[in-house]
C-alpha cells in the first residue's frame, strides 16, 4: 500500500522520497471502525517537476500556495483495514479513537556525511501537513485540533518533534488506562544461543501497540519478512557491537506503560581453529582443535573432493583435558588417497568457521 510509505515519509524521513517536493499533506480519515482511508497530495515546483516527470505535467494540478508561489499537486488516496496497516507499523498504532505514532526528531548538529545522518537542513525545508480524522472529539494530542474536534492536525518539523505524534478521544484514552496487560516477547529459547540470523525468530507483540523496544538500553527496529508464504516482523539491533557476546536483555514498554522484560544469549562470534599449519598434507590425516568459548561446538562436517557435506563422527572429536590446548577438542581426519576436503565448524548459535581446500595425501601442489 502506498500509504505505508507515505508514512514512512513523515515518521521515518526517508530520503528517497524527500528529495524531491517541497510540500506533503496527509489525511488519514479514522471515521470508519473497519478500515481507515489515507489521502496524499504532493505539491512540485516547476524545476522539481522538470526534472521528475517534465512529460506528464498537464496531469498535476496547478495550485498557487500561501507563499504566493505556484505549485504542481499530485493527489492519491487508498483504503486499507487498521488490523493490515498497523502489522507492518513497529512502533504506535492507528485506529478510530487512538493516534499514536513515532515521529523522529532531528539532530541539527548530525554529520551530513554519516550514514546516519538525518541531513537537517533538507528535512527542515521540506513542510509536511498531517490531519487525522477519529471517531469522536478529541480530548487529548499534542496537534492543533480544528473547529471540527474529531480533526487534528500537526506539521512535521524535525527540530522539535516530540517523539511520538498522538491523538485520543475519551474512549481511547479510557481504553489505554484499562489496558494492564504486558506486551508478549517470543520466539527465542531460555539457555539457546542466537546470532544475527537467529535474531530473525524474535517476535514482540502487544494487544494495543507498542512505545518502546530496546536491547541493552538500545532502540531496536524492526522489519517485515516474508518466509514459507508467511508474513512476520522481527527484531534487531542495527549496531550489531550493541548486543553482548553472552547475556542480552530486551525491555518492551506499550502505550499504556506496561513492560515486558526478556533476557537471551546471543554470540555472533566463529569458532577457533588452532593448529592448522598447512593447507597442503603430504600424510593420510591432519589433525586441528577447536573451540568455541560461548555457546560451544555443535558439530562439524567434511567434504571429501566437494561432494555432500557429511557430519563427522564422534569418534573423531576429542576433548583435550591437559596441556596447551586444554578446552579444546582435537579433530582427527585420515584418507587413503589424494583427496581435497573441506571442514565446516558450527556453534551452537549457528555461527560457522569455514576451512576450504586442505590437500591431503599428495606429493603435488
Amino acid at each position: 500500500m502506498k500509504s505505508k510509505k507515505a508514512f514512512c515519509i513523515i515518521l521515518c524521513l526517508s530520503m528517497v522520497f524527500l528529495i524531491c517536493g517541497c510540500r506533503y499533506d496527509y489525511t488519514y480519515d479514522l471515521t470508519d471502525s473497519v478500515n481507515l482511508k489515507v489521502h496524499k497530495a504532493v505539491y512540485y515546483t516547476e524545476s522539481e517537476l522538470q526534472q521528475l516527470d517534465p512529460q506528464k505535467k498537464d496531469t498535476y494540478i496547478e495550485e498557487v500556495l500561501e507563499d504566493g508561489n505556484t505549485y504542481y499537486k499530485k493527489e492519491d488516496s487508498e483504503v486499507e483495514s487498521y488490523e493490515n496497516y498497523n502489522k507492518t507499523n513497529s512502533l504506535g498504532v492507528l485506529r478510530s479513537d487512538i493516534v499514536y505514532l513515532p515521529c523522529e526528531k532531528i539532530d541539527e548538529t548530525a554529520d551530513i556525511k554519516s550514514d546516519n545522518s538525518s541531513v537537517p537542513d533538507m528535512y527542515n525545508a521540506v513542510k509536511i501537513n498531517m490531519k487525522f480524522i477519529l471517531n469522536d472529539e478529541i480530548t487529548e494530542t499534542n496537534g492543533t485540533i480544528a473547529d471540527d474536534k474529531r480533526i487534528v492536525e500537526f506539521e512535521y518539523s524535525g527540530k522539535n518533534a516530540d517523539g511520538f505524534l498522538y491523538a485520543y478521544t475519551d474512549s481511547g484514552k479510557m481504553a489505554l488506562e484499562a489496558d494492564k496487560t504486558a506486551p508478549i516477547i517470543k520466539g527465542l529459547k531460555k539457555n539457546k544461543y542466537y546470532n544475527r540470523v537467529g535474531m530473525q525468530k524474535l517476535r514482540i507483540y502487544d494487544d494495543i501497540g507498542l512505545k518502546s523496544v530496546t536491547c541493552n538500553g538500545y532502540d531496536m527496529t524492526a522489519t517485515t519478512i516474508s518466509s514459507n508464504g508467511k508474513t512476520a516482523m522481527y527484531w534487531f539491533l542495527k549496531n550489531t557491537k550493541q548486543y553482548k557476546q553472552g547475556k542480552n536483555k530486551i525491555v518492551a514498554t506499550d502505550l499504556s506503560g506496561n513492560k515486558s522484560t526478556y533476557t537471551f544469549l546471543y554470540d555472533d562470534t566463529l569458532p577457533t581453529v588452532k593448529k592448522l599449519s598447512s593447507y597442503t598434507n603430504k600424510k593420510k590425516k591432519v589433525v586441528f582443535y577447536v573451540k568455541d568459548k560461548k555457546s560451544g561446538i555443535n558439530k562439524i562436517t567434511y567434504q571429501k573432493n566437494y561432494s555432500k557435506e557429511k557430519k563427522l563422527s564422534k569418534k573423531y572429536i576429542k576433548k583435550v583435558t591437559k596441556g596447551k590446548y586444554k578446552g579444546y577438542y582435537k579433530v582427527t581426519f585420515k584418507c587413503k588417497t589424494p583427496t581435497t576436503v573441506n571442514f565446516n565448524i558450527y556453534d551452537k548459535a549457528g555461527n560457522i568457521n569455514k576451512i576450504y581446500g586442505i590437500y591431503m595425501n599428495r606429493t603435488y601442489y
